[in-house]
């Protein structure tokens, strides 16, 4: 440390500030930041930094890691997106292909408007788990921030759930766990076995 005492802080970022007017979008490193529109469609707010690769990747350990940051502002004026995922990079490199990896985001959506937003948050340490051990092996953290409104309505087609009235474009984080290894959402692919 004493030789390099910027090496202490050798941690990515990962940050997404969610109002009811604006996004903003703050990436130093690897990991990843996924929008899920309400049809499915998942895409990156931010571009990809093509010089991350091979587990190399920059962060606040660099003497001079402001300009290494990216950084977006999404305007509200549609539809604000339905989830926007934010993980580890042990999460992505635990996936075959970039395909399958943009596919968990369709799968969350279904699943919390099919089973609704508690059978996800159940479920989703063990799908962590498991998509590392069949994958990277490196530790994998997800956060999933989902509009209260389309959980609301997610809720109210659950036979059985008391109909909500009031609803909110409000964004609500719902799960942020610093997890071992897991499993992926039932729908997502991963490689059986293989590490990359």
């Amino acid at each position: 440390m004493a030789a390099n005492p910027f090496r202490a802080y050798g941690a990515t970022i990962l940050t997404v500030l969610v109002t009811e007017t604006f996004i903003f979008y703050l990436q130093l490193g690897d990991g990843d930041i996924l929008l899920v529109t309400d049809a499915g469609q998942v895409e990156r707010p931010l571009p990809k930094d093509e010089r991350l690769f091979a587990n190399e990747t920059t962060s606040l350990s660099s003497e001079n890691a402001w300009p290494d940051f990216r950084f977006g502002f999404q305007i509200l004026e549609d539809a604000p997106p339905a989830l926007i995922l934010i993980s580890t990079d042990g999460y992505a490199n635990s996936f075959i292909s970039e395909e399958a990896f943009l596919k968990v985001g369709t799968d969350i959506l279904k699943l919390i408007r099919s089973d609704g937003l508690d059978e996800v948050d159940r479920n989703l340490e063990t799908w962590l788990a498991e998509a590392s051990h069949a994958g990277s092996g490196d530790d994998t953290t997800l956060a999933i921030i989902c509009r209260v409104e389309m959980m609301k309505k997610a809720e109210d087609s659950i036979p059985g759930k008391p109909q909500v009235e009031e609803t909110s474009a409000q964004p609500e984080a719902i799960g942020q766990l610093p997890l071992s290894p897991s499993q992926t959402p039932p729908e997502a692919d991963t490689p059986q076995g293989e590490r990359q």
